[in-house]
């Protein structure tokens, strides 16, 4: 194994902070808090190699600062949700924030993918670069090799979203084991993968921000050095997971591990500028929820459990995902953000009742 060089170990030293959380990410662990300066300066040349492996696996020397705008990555791309995100984040008329240079598009099926990528061409993207990777997100490999793909063709990953997920009700005692699985592969575990990989490449990106800030005299080099490039992380829970509504006991459960994991990552991660939240929607007209939102009787009594008495559009739940993407938006982490025309939080009262 090559030796490293005295510049890389007095690097790896004045930056200790920063080297020792990559340093537990690589390792596949993660601690409480940041090793001191002297454990750091005297790790192993083995251990120390092993991060700068990792600073090149998730690098690219075309890092460029100059980007016209924002690099996303939406997982679950081609479901309602992501799809209505996709559309607006690629619309010239959208509001707020900073239009994507780069939107890269993920989901299981290519075909669809492709089908989303002609649709939103066809429209006009204007400069934003629409590109497709087919993958499996709760394969942690294939969610890696997705993160690694973006991050080597565009230098940076400003924001990740996942809308990937599912629905199903059952209470606990007409629930299979099978079915609880499922819930917790396509909710939590995708978006545990996500996090990681998402994380790794962010962090990188900080690494390469805090290289290049402490060459520069400038107060904006100096800010970036002090705050890193991070990123913006988004999940998609629901509103049962805060909300107790029967029959949705394994849902709930992996919906509210999805909101536990935002918080702590973004508790964790924060020192790299790294920002994760959450978005929890109501029930949602989407071609995954048509089981529900086409019986009259069973959307009808949903809409009567809103307090807005309806229920929520895909676009309207990307405009909340769209939000905490936004730069200037940048302060706001560890939040859930209920999209639910107040299901979770308001009582249903009717407006007689008031003499209204």
């Amino acid at each position: 194994m090559r030796a490293v060089t005295s510049a890389t170990a007095s690097f790896l030293c004045s930056n200790a902070a920063r080297l020792s959380l990559l340093c537990n990410a690589t390792a596949g662990s993660l601690t409480h808090q940041a090793l001191p300066a002297s454990a750091a300066c005297t790790a192993s040349r083995g251990r120390m190699q092993t991060i700068l492996q990792q600073q090149r696996l998730f690098s690219s020397s075309g890092i460029s600062a100059g980007n016209a705008g924002p690099v996303y990555l939406v997982f679950g791309a081609t479901g309602g949700i992501g799809s209505a995100l996709a559309h607006r984040l690629t619309s010239k008329a959208q509001s707020g924030g900073a239009s994507p240079s780069a939107l890269v598009l993920s989901g299981q099926h290519d075909d669809k993918l492709q089908q989303l990528q002609g649709t939103l061409k066809g429209q006009g993207e204007g400069a934003c670069k629409v590109e497709v990777e087919a993958a499996d997100a709760t394969d942690p490999e294939q969610v890696e090799k997705v993160v690694r793909a973006a991050l080597s063709r565009h230098g940076r990953l400003d924001g990740v979203v996942n809308c990937i997920g599912n629905v199903a009700a059952a209470s606990a005692l007409a629930t299979e084991v099978q079915q609880l699985q499922q819930d917790l592969q396509v909710n939590l575990f995708t978006s545990f993968n996500i996090v990681k990989s998402s994380i790794k490449a962010m962090v990188a990106g900080d690494a390469h921000s805090s290289s290049n800030a402490s060459n520069s005299s400038t107060a904006h080099g100096n800010d970036a050095k002090r705050r890193g490039a991070g990123g913006c992380i988004v999940l998609v829970s629901a509103a049962l997971a805060s909300h107790g509504l029967p029959n949705y006991e394994s849902m709930s459960a992996a919906k509210a591990a999805v909101e536990g994991l935002a918080r702590s990552a973004a508790a964790t991660y924060a020192a790299h500028n790294i920002r994760v939240n959450c978005v929890a929607p109501g029930l949602t007209r989407t071609p995954q929820t048509k089981k529900f939102t086409k019986n009259q009787q069973v959307s009808g009594a949903s809409e009567q459990m809103h307090p807005l008495k309806e229920l929520a559009e895909p676009e309207q739940v990307a405009s909340a995902l769209a939000f905490f993407l936004a730069p200037e938006n940048d302060f706001i982490t560890g939040q859930v953000l209920a999209v639910d025309g107040g299901l979770s939080t308001l009582h249903p009262h009717h407006a007689e009742e008031y003499g209204v």
